[in-house]
């Protein structure tokens, strides 16, 4: 039986817009196909005498602004659809269809009378610079995604683990309910414990607490121990958040008791946040302390409050 969780499938949905890979790719796939019509266009009227450019570098100007804003709207889409990690090993193809046709363009609109031998130099090392530009933003994009989008979930609030008790053989005949119940309620009671453990400790590793308030806003309030080498300036700690916190997302976080730290969010998302641990001074020593953050989240009503 598959089974899938319903928080990870909202957020999915939530991010898609719902819509399939075909769809999300329409809107760049018609800028990058207008963009080539326009450029192959252009060289076949320059070719066949249609188009005559003598000396103004007017249309060389409006065609290379044109296409540059189309390229711009295709990055900008990408960006917002979040299409960068679907591209994998196909980044320099996509780069040569967005950089390749402004090229041809704006030298198909190059007046006749300055186009020597520098010129086409001088557009060579244009084309490579933003073919490199493209390409070094696409890598950083794709990278900037995997570090935000796909924060790890601790294994204790792992959705599969109820899962799989439920599809457990004590399921497959009603006469062993009791022993489900028996090892639903043990189970329980071990998670209260644990709690409870992780709670009480001043020398454990993390722990979170999750409350909500009369007015509907969630807050949820925890520590994680973070450890820095020698020489060690910077560390990035991430906090899933299991089922999602809804609403704006409210954060607050430093370390206990440490004077040369500097604490910043990088990240905050409904299902988790990315917080980044500076050291300003001692770095020829190790350094161990504990992160406290609080995260809250504002429903509507508390913003229109």
């Amino acid at each position: 039986m598959n089974t899938s969780n319903p928080s990870i499938t909202q957020i999915r949905e939530r991010s898609t817009g719902g819509k399939s890979s075909q769809q999300r790719w329409l809107f760049p796939f018609l800028f990058l196909g207008g963009n080539l019509l326009i450029a192959v266009g252009l060289v076949v009227l320059r070719i066949t005498g249609w188009l005559q450019i003598e000396a103004s570098f007017v249309p060389l100007l409006v065609t290379g602004g044109l296409l540059s804003a189309s390229v711009a709207l295709v990055l900008f889409s990408l960006h917002r659809k979040r299409l960068i990690l679907q591209l994998e090993d196909r980044k320099h193809l996509l780069t040569l269809a967005l950089v390749l046709p402004v090229l041809i363009g704006m030298l198909a609109v190059h007046p006749s009378a300055g186009l020597s031998l520098p010129g086409i130099y001088f557009f060579s090392l244009t084309y490579f610079m933003a073919f490199a530009g493209v390409l070094e933003w696409l890598n950083r994009e794709a990278v900037h995604w995997q570090e935000s989008d796909l924060l790890p979930f601790p294994e204790e609030e792992s959705p599969d683990a109820d899962v799989a008790l439920l599809e457990s053989p004590v399921m497959e005949s009603a006469g062993d309910n009791e022993a489900l119940f028996a090892a639903l309620l043990e189970r329980g009671e071990s998670a209260g414990d644990l709690s409870e453990t992780r709670l009480d400790g001043e020398n454990c590793s993390q722990w979170m607490n999750r409350s909500i308030d009369k007015a509907g806003g969630e807050t949820v309030e925890g520590g994680m121990q973070v450890r820095f080498a020698r020489n060690q300036r910077l560390q990035v700690v991430h906090v899933s958040l299991n089922p999602p916190l809804e609403g704006v997302l409210s954060i607050s976080c430093e370390v206990e008791n440490a004077t040369g730290t500097r604490t910043r969010v990088l990240e905050k998302r409904a299902y988790g946040v990315s917080i980044e641990v500076k050291r300003t001074s001692d770095l020829d020593e190790e350094f161990e302390g504990l992160l406290h953050y609080q995260i809250t989240g504002c429903t509507a009503s508390e913003d229109v409050a």
